[in-house]
């Protein structure tokens, strides 16, 4: 909501808490966002640099080596622990074996486990700059003047240490939104992790005594798991940097099923504390007996290597071993599913938004004190479908439920105009498919036939004078109102 005051675009200074100010009012000095675009870039340049300035210095082979080793520690640490998934610092493991395999160096220093914790640490906070850096860019963000400047007397040292990004209000859907799929700030992430921790002690435990083989199904995986596999999906590829390190698209024909992966790993076994290595010929071979009449391509998409940087580092090769991250490897085989099983991940997300229209908001309206009809329809008009009625205090809304929510790319813009532009067209009666949209009752037409016939569906006119739209969706939506319809979350129902 813009500033009462002036009208101007709030920012978040609080994110937990949303905890607001007005530029305008407060005369916060904004940046042009070109120059913003631009002071941000040169900033990442700078610290990018120096940080393989830095890197330089160590051995080539073993500081990859121990990155991997750290890699799988914190996977294993996820699993055992119930530790917080920092989704940034997993991507900053692979992002950075990735870099490290490309450039040309070899220093003198030693890694080990004291000091390459330090080293992901500092890449980790780089990765959350360049994150920020794409809000600033999506217009999620806005990079604000400690003090007045000059542009031609900035210095590298004024444009690290004058300007901060702050977020804006339409920050807000998206934090909202990543919240209600678990994926949270990390201060926000540690305080879930306790609250939960004695539960997940509870479910472990039982887990251990009731241990048995269950044949694997990918259809079954991806029911029965669909809140961590889509919270993987869409937490691991939310922009194009997370993305372009979580890249599996060259698995595509050659990995038939997630398992085979897994399968991999398990010929091999892991060991408490330290990695899994074996010799790249034992690899190979294990690779002849899982892919078969594959094997030639799936040594190009498994063995990340110098003369193979392109595909992910699940089993890099170093020296003519292959690492085996056993742990690591299994949170990888739950982010295939969705990717290389998107026909049945798509099945399970169309399951779940009906069942968000029959069931789900139903009963979120109920709770709420509304009397509510599912499945409305005009008999005259087979085309005016109708999700739902719910009336309350003389007030009758005719309800639109969609179970949009989260998606893979979710931190750039264009996917929230997308749909900023779907929710338009359900008001408009526009259905897009394509680029253009196609013609489909409105909502403004079933509200006026409502208006019209209410007591045909059991509302008395006498009582409900008033009759509104509104669109109800899964998560966070990028606008609260058009044309006179509300637009909330299912989580905002009790809020009405």
């Amino acid at each position: 909501m813009p500033c009462q005051i002036c009208g101007a675009q709030l920012l978040i200074t609080q994110p937990r808490v949303m905890r607001t100010l007005c530029p305008r009012c407060y005369g916060c000095i904004i940046v042009d966002r070109d120059l913003a675009i631009g002071i941000s870039i040169e900033r990442l340049t700078n610290l990018y640099n120096l940080f393989l300035r830095y890197v330089r210095q160590f051995k080539k082979t073993r500081l990859i080596a121990f990155i991997v080793w750290e890699r799988e520690k914190y996977s294993r640490s996820y699993f055992e622990n119930f530790e917080p998934f920092r989704l940034s610092m997993f991507v900053s493991f692979s992002y950075l074996i990735k870099c490290l395999m490309i450039e040309d160096f070899d220093g003198n220093m030693e890694a080990n486990e004291q000091n390459t914790p330090a080293i992901v640490e500092l890449f980790s906070d780089y990765l959350g700059l360049l994150t920020e850096h794409i809000y600033l860019k999506e217009e999620f963000a806005e990079l604000v003047a400690t003090e007045p400047f000059e542009v031609s007397s900035l210095t590298m040292k004024d444009k690290q240490r004058k300007f901060l990004l702050i977020y804006n209000e339409n920050y807000v859907p998206l934090l909202r939104t990543f919240a209600n799929n678990e994926i949270y700030p990390e201060d926000e992430g540690k305080k879930k992790a306790d609250d939960y921790r004695e539960e997940w002690e509870k479910i472990r435990a039982g887990f251990e005594k009731k241990r048995k083989q269950v044949n694997y199904n990918p259809r079954s995986m991806i029911t029965n798991s669909y809140p961590v596999v889509n919270a993987l999906y869409c937490g691991l590829l939310k922009n194009v940097v997370f993305a372009n390190t979580f890249d599996f698209s060259n698995y595509e024909g050659i990995v038939r099923e997630p398992i085979q992966i897994t399968e991999l790993a398990k010929g091999y076994r892991a060991v408490r504390d330290r990695i899994t290595i074996t010799p790249v010929a034992s690899f190979k071979d294990a690779i002849r007996q899982v892919f078969k009449s594959k094997k030639v391509e799936a040594e190009s998409i498994l063995l990340f290597a110098a003369n193979n940087t392109g595909t992910f580092p699940l089993f890099p090769l170093l020296e003519g071993n292959v690492f085996i991250s056993h742990t690591t490897t299994f949170i990888i085989f739950l982010l295939l599913h969705p990717i290389l099983l998107k026909n049945v991940y798509d099945d399970e997300t169309k399951r779940r938004s009906k069942q968000l229209e029959i069931k789900k908001t139903k009963e979120a309206f109920e709770r709420a004190g509304f009397r509510y009809l599912s499945n409305v329809t005009d008999r005259k008009n087979s085309r005016l479908e109708i999700d739902g009625l719910a009336g309350k205090n003389g007030a009758l809304l005719v309800v639109e439920v969609k179970g949009w929510g989260l998606t893979p790319f979710y931190e750039h813009k264009s996917k929230h105009e997308y749909l900023k532009r779907d929710l338009e067209g359900i008001v408009d009666g526009l259905k897009y498919t394509k680029k253009e949209g196609k013609k489909i009752p409105s909502l403004l037409d079933k509200i006026q036939y409502i208006s019209d016939n209410m007591e045909k569906h059991g509302f008395d006119p006498a009582k409900f004078k008033e009759v509104k739209g509104i669109i109800v969706i899964e998560d966070y939506p990028p606008m609260e109102e058009y044309r006179g319809v509300k637009i909330i979350g299912l989580q905002d129902i009790p809020k009405i």
